[in-house]
């Protein structure tokens, strides 16, 4: 993969790519920069409104046109006629007295004979002025009506003298005082205009109104503006939700759907040049579109609406999509141009190079003459490279052949040392094997120095211990000493507490005696009394059991102190017993504690001593360790320069054979090698 990729980043492709690059980035930029100079020249900006100012010139002319339509068609002298004929007759003539006198008289007056109207009728009349219309213009309303607003002939279906009345549009016609409006009725847009009719004597005898659809109107406009159905500009009226005009065939979109088209909120955006634009989405297509508010009269009320102008992109995308063809068709061009200028650019930069790369590679083989020179010719950047690598072939030459014959030098000099190391190492071996066996005894003396030191240090620990022992042992036995004799005195204390007791208890049976003895007494002398006495006696047998109970207590009491008495005496003799021996135990761990103290001290005069020469012995074994690390590491520089001895001999041989391939001069101007001694055997044998 990567000499793949090397191949592919060689230097013929990079100038390839480097020159082709730029001229690409500088042909981009035209390009992006002719785009948005050809998208601010397609930026066309709201182009509908002066069609729209087309469509209302449009309007005002046709307008024009059937207001003075109208207006001669009420002046029609036949029109005129057959409303007045159809109007009320006017009052009698007489004179009031005739009349009153007359009347009065009970005879009914006779009129005078007038000179009345040939009767005619008004619905052929209307019909034949739209047949004259219909030569020229054929409305699509028309409506006659006469002095009461009734319709006069075939009238629109729903329209009567009362809604007339309150259509807005109908009383400023009648009144003469509109020209032309759109009008809504029964749901259908019409363009209107309206005249009243008048008699001689200027009274209202009817109105008259032609109308022209909407839907009309905008096909007439929307046909006209183009012959391709694609460049035209198509009409809609929109008030409210409802679409009342348009110029679409229903049977290619529906009115509901146009009015949700024209919606803001239903409005798609597109980028138009350098800006965006809302546009219009109808039948699958886009439309650009101008909005302008209208208002139509519906029955009483005027609702307020909005015409748009609609016309395709499909022209405009076509347009705009040659443009770009034409400038990309221009991009791919100058960017073949740009690679084929691109490519003999380089070839004629890189085929001077070749010669220099097929050196190089027979270089990078091993086929290398220093002898070689390259032809130059001119003086460009190429022929400097030229004169510059044949000096440094001419360098190289030089240097080659002063290394071939360093290389010789150095090759025998490095088995001459090679020898000498040999011979030094086998002899440092042989002493650092001397010094490891001293280095090896010093260590086990230590090693048992130290153990001794350790072992006295030991033995001084554990007497130490153990006069601590002694120590705490002996005073453990005082102080048993010291609880015996106060248990002693306490038990002494209690024996005689014990007599005091006894002393007390025989003092309270000779008084329950004696009140035995004052009860009996008293139950003699109650005896005497008779019946005086019974209450008397009763207290002295009580008295005399209370006394008999007391003086069994005291027995009792007496028996238990006696057995106390006995096993205080024991006690004391035992524990005078127990503080003899412990007397005796304090004299013996006495004796002892001073005979450790004495062989803690010897122990530990022991222990320091041998810790002194074990600290001598230490040092002595670490001299002799150091001492051989010494020797080792000498040994090691020794051996490592023995190696690198061979190692710089056969260095030398490489670097000959290396040097070898280049050829610099004829091999006999070299000076003759010396032979290279061999380094003895027997010395690495030793090492």
């Amino acid at each position: 993969m990567k000499p793949m990729l090397s191949k592919l980043w060689s230097i013929s492709n990079r100038i390839l790519l480097s020159i082709t690059g730029l001229l690409l980035v500088f042909l981009l930029l035209t390009l992006l920069v002719s785009r948005w100079q050809l998208g601010k020249a397609l930026d066309r900006g709201d182009y509908l409104a002066k069609h729209h100012k087309r469509f209302v010139f449009s309007e005002q002319h046709i307008g024009r046109f059937l207001e003075g339509t109208v207006r001669i068609s009420a002046s029609d002298t036949g029109i005129v006629d057959c409303l007045s004929a159809k109007a009320p007759a006017p009052p009698a003539t007489a004179s009031a007295a005739d009349a009153a006198g007359a009347g009065a008289l009970g005879v009914p007056s006779s009129p005078e004979p007038s000179h009345a109207p040939k009767p005619c009728s008004t619905e052929e009349r209307w019909k034949a002025i739209t047949r004259n219309l219909d030569a020229a213009f054929k409305p699509d309303f028309m409506l006659l009506t006469d002095a009461r607003d009734e319709p006069v002939g075939k009238a629109p279906e729903g329209l009567t003298a009362e809604s007339l009345r309150g259509q807005i549009f109908y009383k400023r016609a009648s009144e003469g005082l509109t020209g032309t409006a759109w009008v809504e009725v029964a749901g259908v847009a019409y363009f209107m205009a309206g005249a009243p009719v008048k008699g001689p004597d200027g009274e209202k005898l009817g109105t008259l109104v032609f109308g022209m659809r909407l839907d009309r109107l905008f096909h007439t406009f929307t046909s006209n503006s183009d012959p391709k159905r694609a460049k035209q500009q198509n009409l809609i009226f929109v008030a409210g939700d409802r679409t009342l005009a348009s110029s679409f065939p229903q049977n290619e979109v529906k009115p509901a759907a146009l009015a949700a088209a024209v919606r803001p909120e239903n409005r798609p955006k597109v980028v138009e040049g350098t800006k965006e634009k809302e546009i219009l989405g109808i039948a699958g297509a886009h439309y650009d579109f101008h909005v302008q508010p209208h208002s139509v009269l519906s029955a009483g009320d005027t609702l307020e609406g909005v015409l748009v102008m609609a016309r395709q992109r499909t022209a405009f995308k076509e347009k705009q999509d040659s443009f770009a063809k034409a400038i990309y068709l221009t991009g791919i061009v100058a960017m073949a141009l740009a690679v084929l200028l691109g490519f003999l650019l380089a070839r004629s930069i890189v085929r001077p190079l070749r010669g220099f790369i097929s050196y190089t590679e027979d270089m990078s083989k091993g086929e290398v003459d220093l002898t070689h020179r390259f032809p130059v010719k001119g003086n460009d950047e190429l022929a400097v490279l030229g004169r510059n690598l044949n000096a440094i072939l001419e360098r190289l030459q030089f240097l080659f052949t002063n290394v071939k014959v360093a290389s010789l030098e150095v090759g025998n000099s490095a088995a001459e040392i090679s020898v000498t190391m040999s011979q030094l190492h086998q002899r440092s071996q042989e002493e650092s094997v001397k010094i490891e066996d001293i280095t090896t005894a010093v260590n086990e003396m230590n090693q048992m120095i130290q153990q001794l030191a350790a072992n006295a240090q030991e033995a001084a620990e554990h007497a130490k211990h153990g006069g601590e022992a002694v120590s705490e042992a002996s005073s453990a036995i005082i102080d048993i000493r010291k609880v015996v004799v106060d248990s002693s005195e306490h038990v002494k204390t209690l024996g005689e507490h014990s007599a005091r007791i006894g002393n007390i208890v025989e003092t309270i049976r000779q008084i329950a005696d004696q009140t035995s003895l004052l009860a009996l007494n008293a139950s003699i002398e109650a005896a005497h009394a008779g019946e005086h006495g019974k209450g008397f006696a009763v207290v002295a047998n009580e008295v005399s059991n209370l006394a008999e109970r007391s003086n069994k207590s005291a027995r009792q009491i007496e028996e238990q102190l006696a057995q106390i008495r006995l096993l205080t005496e024991q006690a004391v003799r035992t524990m005078d017993a127990g503080t003899k021996t412990v007397d005796g135990s304090v004299v013996k761990v006495d004796s002892t504690f001073r005979d450790l103290n004495d062989l803690i001290v010897v122990v530990q005069e022991i222990g320091e001593r041998e810790k002194e020469q074990a600290q001598v012995s230490d040092n002595i074994a670490r001299n002799m360790e150091d001492i051989f690390m010494l020797m080792r590491e000498g040994l090691n520089a020794t051996e490592q320069t023995v190696h690198e001895g061979d190692r710089l001999r056969e260095l030398g041989k490489v670097l000959l054979e290396s040097v070898d391939k280049f050829k610099t001069v004829q091999e006999s101007e070299l000076r003759p090698e010396r032979a290279l001694p061999e380094r003895r055997e027997e010395g690495r044998d030793a090492g």
